[in-house]
């Protein structure tokens, strides 16, 4: 199920958030988002969590790591919903719908959906300890792989998805692409647009 933010995604270009090139893209993608939602439910019988684009950039970095950043796509997080009923969101970013290869997104997806799957395994069988603390963006994205099930376990009837994740996540995921791209048509666009209006 999409839960819909219309007021922070559709705002976004005015508010000078997202430029208005990069929103139009996610308007035109966003069908691969939800093709790719109903890939997964196929695969795996399993009805896909709800899930949204939230209109952010997110850069994550670390201390040990100096000078070096990786651009956030998505997370599957736990939250209490009215009623301290428990609802389980997956958030994409915008650099994956917008600029992302199909096989990419996909990718993304499937993976989001290990994570919701991992998720409710620990709830169901109350091992809800916090997750490893990691120093690193390198020992982060191996930790996060390899705390997984399988994807063969899971998406076994579509090989060219268990291929898609195996490929990209195999050391952990990095798309050099999607990042290049982000920095060059967002990054530095707003950088530039509010220089002008210092000056």
């Amino acid at each position: 199920m999409v839960f819909n933010l219309p007021y922070r995604l559709y705002d976004a270009p005015s508010s000078g958030t997202i430029p208005e090139e990069i929103y139009q893209r996610i308007a035109n993608r966003f069908q691969i988002i939800t093709n790719g939602i109903e890939r997964n439910e196929r695969a795996t019988r399993i009805k896909y969590p709800t899930y949204y684009v939230i209109p952010e950039l997110v850069l994550s970095s670390s201390s040990l790591e100096y000078g070096r950043f990786g651009i956030f796509f998505a997370r599957t997080i736990p939250t209490l919903a009215i009623g301290k009923k428990l609802n389980i969101l997956v958030q994409i970013t915008v650099p994956p719908v917008a600029l992302g290869l199909v096989g990419t997104v996909c990718a993304i997806l499937a993976q989001e959906f290990l994570h919701y799957l991992e998720l409710l395994d620990r709830i169901i069988k109350v091992n809800m300890v916090s997750g490893e603390i990691c120093s690193t963006m390198f020992e982060e994205k191996y930790a996060d792989y390899h705390r997984l099930i399988k994807p063969g376990l899971v998406f076994g009837s579509d090989c060219i998805l268990i291929r898609h994740i195996s490929k990209r996540f195999n050391d952990g995921f990095r798309d050099n692409r999607v990042e290049n791209k982000a920095i060059k048509d967002w990054i530095n666009k707003v950088r530039r647009q509010r220089c002008d209006l210092l000056f």
